[in-house]
């Protein structure tokens, strides 16, 4: 009753991503990185004339009114306040919805000689694949399980991430 088994688990693997994904992934992350560094321009600026030579005081840069700080920023915390307020609005009529629901009771256990029964298997067998924390299932052409054989992590993550 064993069926041939697939050449490799389907994992995503690091070493197998697609050169398009790692290219997008690449201008994405530079095109936030120059976002986060334009909008904090002007505090670059004053930092390094602050910390530049004469130490601790502003030579070129002019000390910033607090107006002439808000006026960049408004735009910014406007968005935000408006994701905040209607990430609150979709949370709280959520909650809601969620209270409101019928509770269903929880079926009772399933018992091993019945999950057994029911998949044709032996109570052992199924019992001891229980106990697996990774299990690689072989199914025949029947669609039932014709082999359950046990995987470790570590190899796992070493193949998916080497």
């Amino acid at each position: 009753m064993k069926a041939k088994q697939a050449p490799s688990t389907p994992l995503i693997q690091a070493k197998r991503v697609p050169p398009w994904l790692v290219v997008r992934d690449l201008a994405l992350t530079v095109i936030a990185w120059l976002a986060i560094v334009q909008s904090m321009r002007e505090g670059i600026y004053l930092l390094i004339d602050y910390v530049g030579p004469p130490m601790f005081e502003l030579t070129h840069a002019k000390v910033p009114n607090a107006l002439d700080l808000w006026a960049p920023l408004r735009g910014f915390v406007l968005v935000a306040l408006s994701l905040v307020i209607w990430l609150v609005f979709w949370a709280v009529r959520g909650t809601r919805r969620i209270r409101k629901a019928r509770v269903v009771s929880q079926p009772a256990p399933l018992s091993i000689r019945e999950h057994a029964r029911y998949l044709s298997l032996k109570e052992d067998d199924l019992a001891r694949w229980r106990t697996y924390r990774i299990a690689v299932v072989s199914f025949d052409s029947d669609s039932r399980i014709a082999d359950v054989s046990r995987q470790d992590l570590a190899p796992t993550v070493a193949r998916a991430t080497g």
